[in-house]
Parts: structure tokens; sequence; C-alpha cells
């Protein structure tokens, strides 16, 4: 249920090569953890990414569980523009007002350049913690706060 990231080892020896080795970049700050190290190629491992993480955490801490989100959100698919084609009704995007057509710019101030973007920064909200998303409506921005809820929690669709 949770994103991985595919890195490279230097080597693939030692206790740094463990799983739950914290993953550390050029400014010291923790980029994720390491979870396992047997892949198909030589020297890459999976690593869990520290947003993924600190939902975890935050979830834990307020609602003694964790797992994925939801939004109420479709986007489209076939193109590299984060355009929504549908908001759920009763949803929490509806309840902040998102609007099929609208176009997602960024998250919590961390820009959407295309969809791998926006799979990754939504699967780093926690639920239950408000987050703002800038909006493109039209020709004009919006910002807009949005309340994830786990995903089991969500209204069944209605059937048409």
């Amino acid at each position: 249920p949770c994103p991985l990231i595919r890195i490279h080892l230097e080597s693939n020896e030692g206790h740094f090569c463990l799983p739950g080795t914290p993953l550390i970049n050029q400014r010291g700050e923790i980029e994720g953890l390491l979870s396992e190290r047997k892949l198909q190629k030589e020297r890459e491992a999976h690593a869990i990414p520290a947003p993924v993480i600190g939902k975890m955490i935050w979830e834990m801490e307020h609602h003694q569980k964790s797992g994925p989100v939801w939004l109420g959100i479709t986007f489209h698919t076939r193109t590299t523009t984060p355009e929504i084609v549908k908001v759920s009704e009763d949803s929490p995007a509806a309840k902040a007002g998102i609007e099929d057509g609208d176009v997602l710019l960024s998250i919590n101030g961390n820009s959407v350049e295309g969809l791998p973007d926006l799979v990754e920064l939504i699967h780093s909200l926690p639920a239950g913690k408000e987050a703002s998303f800038r909006m493109l409506r039209d020709v004009k921005e919006m910002t807009v706060e949005l309340t994830p809820v786990f995903a089991k929690e969500k209204q069944e669709e209605p059937k048409n």
C-alpha cells in the first residue's frame, strides 16, 4: 500500500545495507529507510520514502492505525497534466470545493509536475490532517484545504 523507491548501493556489505538503515542525503536529511536489499540487480534495494514514514507515525499517534487515504478524486491518466476528471459526491475533495476539470498545481507547497509526483504526494498525506491544495480552475488559481480520510472509511459510490 505504500510506494517504495529503488536505490543503488555502493556496496552490499556491512551494517549500512541492512533493512531499517536510514538513507541520508548530502544535506544530512533522512530520505527514507532501507526496506530490503535483494532485488533483480546486485546492489539495488527498495527503501520507504521519509514522507511515507512520517505519515504512518502521525496516523499511529492520532488514530492508532495507518493506511491508504481517500480523497474522492479521479485524475486523467492519459496525460501528464494532473487534471481532475471526477470528484466523488460527499468526498473530502467535494467538501473542499474541488470540481471536475480543476488542475492540481501543488499539495502542501510541493509542486505537482506530473502523475509520479501526484502519486507520491497523495501517498504521503496522513488521514485526518488538513492539506493545502493549490488548483487551477479555468484561468484562476485557488487554494483549498482538504482533509483526507482512511480509504475504508469512504462512502460507497452510488451504483448507476
